[in-house]
């Protein structure tokens, strides 16, 4: 594109020449750091996007190469995100200033589909050493004038230690009410005068201004508001704050409905968290920036350019739910640092001033620049710019607008935003206009044809308000439009902080803040008791019936068929439309899109059912691709997996079906996947088990993607043919009488959709034996720490309880457990009083018949070293659970965790169901890294979960695949 041209004309004079494959195209839509760029982080990851989703199974770390023309060869995490389609490479280690890197894929990557990605190779250059030096200026310093500080200051920021802390909140004063709209206020006001005044704080207004609660934080608080998934979030810095805290720590606070926090986030990559937008996603992940400061030679873009000039650039970063870095878009690999209205000879250029961005209904991104007066649209999938809107550099027509106000109709905006009705709103900072005013403006925009129409715009009624900076514009519900002024201008004829119009633009409220108190932004949500949140119950629900979930005051839009339903007479079924996407969302397949909308479904005295869910689109508004729409369940709200349950679509009635497995919390995505059947994922019998001769047997499997039915087979050899079994059935679950013993029997299932039919799933084998148990692990020459906890492992066919005893030589020395015999594994807290040995043994007998017995096969000692061993470094910083080394694996992999303080750690490993199947760590351990290795011989091939818990709150998930 032409600005890329220009661009990297000036900067052919200090870079050098790259690779960059011709096939890049054909292997990946997105890659990060842009092929060729430069003045790249040297903390930077590798991002690289696949246009179709990605067999995980195939990423061998021996596949990419990573090489530094200094530093070498780098070895890093090598994993899939969870989109299914984003690759990431995060280094171990950074990578030197001012080299060349040299990233090559080989081929070997496959696609979901069976295609293997062609080799693929490119090259970025680092920045040099002081180019990321702070400078010790804040970007609101610079920006938004703290210069200007009342008379009889010095007009610097002093140091937070010199300053006294405050003991009050500043006063909010409602200037005047006319019925304002529903909705609780949320404000943080930071205090800029010198010395402090006031304590700096977050509040929670009623309706009408009154404050209901609030918080005194330790530093500058910026943009308090409630995210798409319910939770609140504002960010924290330090801006001439009134606490020692560092501008490195700003970082975005997550709040429950009691304003507790619950979660933090920050910018990774080297990069510094910037206070201006924050965005947390309803598929769980979540988007941030940041102001990044470099020393440029601006001689080499513009005449007299200062060599040693200071550069800021914009950085958008996206982070998936382990907070991996799956997208970073940087302004300067994208705009011509000649795109600005600034004076590009100044010592210090911010030349884009990223102030706003939003994630718009197609997925891709609106990101309002300050300095361009412009809003541009930037994909999401290849980080390229879709179009830019305002100043004489943009592709769009106005219609309707102020022509005296030509060519900035908006100046120095703020707070881009689609609107439910399709139209788009910002807030007009209006510095350009004559004279300068502030105003909210609605525009209906024609993307294919560059057309931006005024549809209304909202400023105060007697007399101009000027917002020098920040600020936003938030259209209401009802109608009304609320919005907040920012940094007034000391010259702003009328000084008001926040004001509420109604549609007619008569004032519904006023709030002013003291002098120098300032709010960046604003803003009126429905919350708690005001969110409205449909309920409807059914009671006596009865097998064959349909019931609706609506009634003459509550609509949910769900209506009920219960095909099969077992429970007592008087149970009872309960829907209810939440107005928020799902937290700490977890999925088997592939990340969708998800909509900010959910349904929780719950009841009692029903205990079991085969539910059939018809939702009404027309009460779902959110969903804006009905066609591409899965509804995904899972058993219990906010946590655990979901599962994409067979779902179509009927254009006419304009409704979603679905079957429901049960109770519990149901979602709507946006899945490539959809109206195609997957193969089944196999799980009961496992592979390979030895099953009870003479009883019935359950064979069970879950499904995948969308599904009428399945097609299971059970033959007597593994090319199936002489089968068992070959029958079309509904449910998930099949039960089978078997062969006589020792007769091997192999299974598998497909599942078909109307006509359309998945491949096969894997094969799994079971064996039909009499009964037995087989001790597994210890089984001879392990080794195990006095003190820690170690995994004892069966094999067996019965279904009653064991009892697990410890031999020392030929003597029983005590009884470990009694565990039902189903589990095939026990945790042992294996006690410090035991003497050390080199000749213990396991023996595991059945409660009902101790003639059912086994002991292992050989000796197993008792000594140290841990399992769990620390690594010989600096104390970290955060708690982190890295991804397991190698993954896949078979059957032993490495799992690395950190801690910063001593503390019990629980390290669990769950299959696709949420069952435990080990715990590889219960216990406390020293602060440090370290690692735990989970050997899973005896579990069958598939994809697992393993989960970390630390008593300082901390808790992370991962993925892992195991693959015999």
């Amino acid at each position: 594109m032409r600005s890329d041209n220009f661009f990297f004309t000036g900067l052919l004079l200090i870079t050098t020449v790259f690779v960059f494959k011709a096939d890049a195209a054909e292997t990946f839509k997105y890659v990060s750091p842009k092929p060729n760029s430069i003045l790249v982080s040297r903390q930077t990851n590798i991002i690289m996007r696949s246009e179709s989703p990605v067999d995980e199974s195939t990423l061998d770390p021996a596949l990419i190469r990573v090489d530094g023309s200094n530093s070498g060869i780098h070895a890093g995490d090598f994993l899939l995100s969870d989109d299914g389609r984003t690759i990431v490479f995060n280094p171990y280690s950074p990578f030197a200033p001012e080299e060349s890197v040299n990233v090559t894929v080989k081929r070997g990557i496959k696609g979901t589909d069976g295609t293997i990605l062609p080799e693929y190779s490119f090259s970025f250059r680092t920045a040099p050493e002081a180019m990321f030096k702070k400078t010790g200026k804040s970007e609101y310093e610079d920006i938004y004038g703290l210069g200007d500080q009342p008379a009889g200051s010095s007009g610097q920021i002093k140091t937070t230690a010199a300053l006294a802390a405050p003991a009050y909140a500043p006063m909010v004063t409602v200037d005047s009410v006319d019925n304002p709209a529903p909705g609780y206020i949320f404000l943080a006001a930071w205090d800029r005068n010198v010395p402090h005044i006031y304590a700096n704080y977050i509040f929670v207004l009623n309706g009408t201004g009154q404050i209901v609660d609030s918080i005194r934080v330790n530093g500058a608080p910026f943009d308090f508001k409630v995210q798409p998934n319910g939770l609140l979030s504002y960010a924290l810095g330090d801006f001439g704050g009134v606490a020692p805290l560092p501008e490195e720590e700003l970082q975005h606070m997550i709040l429950d409905e009691n304003l507790a926090v619950v979660d933090s986030f920050k910018m990774k990559n080297g990069y510094i968290t910037d206070f201006h937008e924050f965005l947390m996603l309803p598929n769980g992940h979540a988007m941030m920036m940041s102001y990044h400061y470099i020393t440029y030679d601006m001689s080499t873009i513009v005449p007299g350019g200062r060599t040693d000039a200071s550069l800021v650039i914009n950085i958008i970063q996206e982070q998936d739910r382990d907070k991996n870095v799956v997208f970073e878009w940087r302004n300067i690999d994208y705009i011509p640092i000649t795109d600005s209205d600034l004076n590009l000879t100044d010592p210090r250029i911010n030349y884009s001033t990223l102030n706003a961005f939003d994630v718009d209904d197609d997925g891709n991104i609106l990101a309002s620049f300050r300095n361009h007066s412009e809003i541009m649209k930037i994909s999401r999938e290849t980080g390229d710019i879709m179009w830019r809107w305002g100043s004489p550099r943009g592709e769009f027509t106005f219609i309707g607008e102020h022509a005296e106000n030509a060519p900035y109709y908006f100046a120095r905006q703020h707070d881009i935003r689609r609107l439910d009705n399709g139209n788009v709103s910002l807030f007009d900072n209006g510095e350009f206009h004559n004279p300068p005013y502030s105003r909210s403006a609605e525009y209906r925009l024609d993307e294919v044809n560059k057309v931006a129409t005024l549809v209304s715009e909202y400023r105060y009624p007697t007399g101009n308000i000027i917002a020098a900076a920040a600020g936003n514009a938030q259209k209401l519900p009802g109608g009304d439009w609320f919005l907040c002024y920012g940094i007034l201008n000391p010259q702003s004829p009328v000084q008001r902080n926040v004001v509420e119009y109604h549609a007619d633009g008569s004032v519904a409220l006023e709030i002013s803040l003291p002098k120098n108190v300032i709010a960046y932004r604003s803003h009126k949500m429905l919350w708690k008791e005001l969110v409205k949140k449909p309920s409807v119950s059914n009671i006596e629900g009865q097998a064959g019936n349909t019931y609706k979930f609506n009634n003459t005051t509550d609509t949910t839009g769900v209506t009920i068929y219960y095909d099969q339903l077992t429970g007592d007479s008087y149970n009872t079924a309960t829907v209810t439309r939440m107005p928020y996407g799902p937290t700490d969302p977890q999925f088997v397949d592939d990340l969708p899109i998800v909509y900010p909308v959910s349904i929780q479904y719950e009841g009692a005295a029903i205990t079991s059912q085969s539910a059939e869910l018809h939702i009404s689109l027309d009460a779902y508004p959110e969903i804006k691709k009905p066609g591409k729409t899965a509804v995904f369940h899972r058993q219990y709200p906010n946590q655990g997996l979901f599962i994409m349950l067979p779902t179509s679509y009927d254009s006419i009635a304009n409704e979603l079906t679905a079957t429901a497995p049960g109770f519990g919390e149901f979602i709507f995505g946006e899945t490539d996947l959809i109206y195609m059947p997957q193969p089944p994922i196999l799980y009961e019998p496992s592979d390979g088990r030895k099953v009870l001769a003479g009883d019935s047997l359950a064979l069970r499997w879950t499904g995948k993607g969308f599904y009428d039915q399945f097609q299971v087979q059970v033959s007597t050899d593994s090319l199936f043919g002489s089968l068992l079994i070959d029958e079309a059935l509904n449910s998930s679950f099949l039960w089978f009488d078997g062969p006589g013993s020792d007769t091997t029997c192999y299974w598998r299932v497909r599942a078909a959709l109307e006509s359309d039919e998945s491949g096969w799933s894997s094969v799994s084998r079971f064996t039909p034996a009499n009964a037995f148990i087989g001790v597994t692990s210890p089984n001879g020459g392990e080794s195990w720490s006095k003190g820690d906890n170690a995994v004892i492992r069966w094999e067996t066919n019965i279904a009653d309880s064991v009892k697990i005893a410890l031999l020392l030589g030929d003597q029983n020395i005590s009884t470990i457990g009694n565990v039902p015999a189903g589990l095939n594994a026990f945790t042992w807290d294996i006690s410090k009083d035991l003497a050390a040995d080199s000749t213990y043994k396991i023996q595991i007998t059945s409660m009902n018949d101790s003639s059912i017995s086994d002991i292992s096969d050989d000796d197993f000692a008792l000594e140290a070293p841990s399992n769990v061993e620390a690594q010989e470094n600096a104390v970290p910083a955060v708690y982190a659970l890295f991804q397991n080394y190698p993954n896949p694996f078979n059957p032993v992999t490495t799992i690395k965790f950190s801690v910063p303080g001593s503390q019990k750690v629980t390290i669990q490993v769950c299959n696709i169901l949420g069952q435990t199947v080990a715990t590889l760590l219960d216990k406390p351990v020293a602060a440090g890294v370290h690692e735990v290795r989970f050997d899973a011989q005896d579990l069958p091939s598939g994809i697992y979960f393993y989960r970390m818990e630390a008593a300082g709150g901390f808790q992370s998930v991962k993925k892992m695949i195991l693959l015999k």
